[in-house]
């Protein structure tokens, strides 16, 4: 009642008519570590069945909107994720395959002379995973500058609306990511290249 009065600032006066307390009691609990919503509701459950409780107040509709949000950014996400590595390999084999294009001439006169597929390749090859390389290296760049100067703050609410912590990149994450780019480039210039030869 107290808290409602304060709440209330000018308004407060409307509470004098009152002869008693007409709100029920009530206990605020805050959980000593964040939880999941899951955890938030299990905890509410919990919470319902000890006696003298009549009702559990937990924001469920604003939770259940919040949790629905969370599965529509990780669905976006992985779709997004999907997009991104087919544009990457369609632009490696692309720039590859106009690389083969232009020395054309110079391949067919090596396969003239003897010289493998295998030999042929090669070259192409390294193109496309240093070119696969680089770009997981700059967009490595982004994320960890997106990571460090713009995220801090968010990481509570991140970690609250998707259950799990907030991601940290660590080294091997960024190794796996840049392993992801040079594999996407070596295989965007071996379909390149194949493609070419099999003509």
């Amino acid at each position: 009642m107290k808290r409602l009065r304060t709440d209330l600032g000018d308004l407060a006066g409307a509470l004098d008519g009152l002869s008693q307390n007409p709100l029920p009691p009530s206990l605020e609990i805050t959980p000593r570590i964040s939880l999941p919503p899951s955890g938030v509701r299990v905890l509410a459950a919990q919470l319902g069945t000890l006696p003298g409780v009549s009702e559990v107040d937990y924001g469920r509709e604003w939770l259940d909107k919040l949790e629905a949000l969370a599965r529509g950014l990780r669905v976006f996400g992985a779709g997004a994720l999907f997009t991104v590595l087919g544009a990457a390999l369609l632009v490696v084999a692309n720039t590859i395959r106009l690389a083969v294009y232009a020395r054309r001439d110079e391949i067919e006169i090596m396969k003239l002379v003897g010289a493998t597929d295998g030999y042929v390749r090669a070259p192409f090859l390294l193109e496309g995973a240093l070119q696969g390389l680089l770009g997981a290296a700059l967009a490595l760049g982004a994320v960890i500058a997106v990571q460090k100067w713009l995220l801090p703050g968010a990481s509570q609410a991140f970690a609250f609306a998707a259950g799990i912590s907030a991601p940290n990149l660590v080294p091997a994450h960024g190794a796996v990511l840049l392993g992801i780019g040079t594999v996407v480039g070596l295989f965007g210039s071996w379909l390149a290249v194949a493609r070419f030869l099999r003509t």
